[in-house]
């Protein structure tokens, strides 16, 4: 199909046991391409994921693929015990004709992103969507608000395009995302914001990803927290409630910090001139009717990561 600006290719790729892929790739002959991993029950067709994809094109090639026993992929799904060889192969073909690749995995579909990102050195950046920590802990929240509006637009109007599957064995042993993610050697986007904008909850997720195991307390009153996580030290620092940047100073970050340490900072500018220069900087906006995210590169790694993903994210 070809409209005024765009040419979208549709094709197949063969993994390495054996089952044809499907693909669409949403081209303006960009240099950088973003690969789209869908979640359980949904494809390529589905009307959010053309969206998406269409939206995405003016800053990126897009490749919206479908797991295998989804959409027009062969075989059946496996529930992420063999789907990472589905995005092995998609990753070859984006490889042999891309630059820069990144992926935006959604629910079962970021969970194959996180765990093929642990092992590629292909991928440049991920963004990972509600993926599960681990498939025997998905929480469904059936009773949350909104779920019958969501059934009865996936079942009965334009939702239920593009939507099916062809289960595989459920039972077949499975990656958990939480024991690899520390593996992941590339950007993975996440975001901050002022007050009430889910810093904090933020950090906690960062920091159970990563691997802690306990309770990550907000630091709104004890300043610094750390945690130990996989070799190395994650300190999570919020200013809010300092009233003199030198206060820092008794803190002796400058001692704390090494080459093996993450720092995160709530509040940053409140700490002027006492704090370590930053990579990146995150800031969350918003206006009557969205909300928005600045990046602000600030070094050579902070530079790499930022120009990965547009502002438009």
């Amino acid at each position: 199909m070809i409209t005024a600006d765009m040419t979208i290719i549709t094709g197949s790729v063969i993994t390495a046991d054996g089952i044809k892929i499907a693909y669409d790739c949403y081209s303006q002959n960009h240099e950088r391409v973003l690969i789209l991993a869908h979640g359980f029950f949904n494809s390529k067709k589905a009307i959010l994921f053309e969206q998406m994809a269409r939206s995405l094109v003016k800053d990126f090639d897009v490749i919206v693929m479908d797991f295998r026993g989804h959409g027009n992929s062969e075989g059946f799904f496996d529930w992420t015990a063999k789907e990472c060889q589905d995005l092995d192969a998609i990753l070859q073909y984006a490889f042999e004709h891309y630059q820069k690749i990144g992926i935006i995995g959604f629910s079962l579909g970021a969970a194959v992103s996180l765990i093929t990102a642990s092992k590629s050195g292909q991928i440049d950046s991920l963004i990972a969507v509600s993926a599960p920590s681990q498939f025997n802990k998905i929480d469904f929240h059936l009773w949350k608000m909104g779920i019958m509006e969501n059934i009865i637009y996936n079942v009965f109007q334009d939702g239920r395009i593009g939507k099916g599957v062809k289960p595989g064995k459920l039972w077949l042993k499975k990656t958990k995302p939480i024991d690899v993610v520390d593996k992941i050697k590339i950007p993975v986007l996440f975001l901050q914001g002022d007050l009430g904008a889910g810093k904090t909850t933020f950090a906690r997720a960062f920091i159970h990803a990563l691997g802690f195991k306990g309770y990550v307390k907000s630091p709104s009153y004890g300043l610094l927290e750390s945690y130990p996580v996989s070799g190395k030290i994650i300190l999570h620092l919020d200013l809010y409630r300092i009233e003199d940047p030198e206060e820092l100073d008794y803190l002796a970050l400058r001692d704390l910090f090494d080459e093996k340490s993450v720092l995160m900072v709530e509040w940053p500018r409140k700490g002027v001139d006492h704090l370590p220069a930053p990579d990146l900087e995150l800031e969350f906006g918003e206006d009557t009717e969205t909300r928005f995210i600045s990046s602000f590169a600030k070094s050579i790694a902070g530079f790499e990561l930022n120009r990965e993903v547009s502002q438009d994210f």
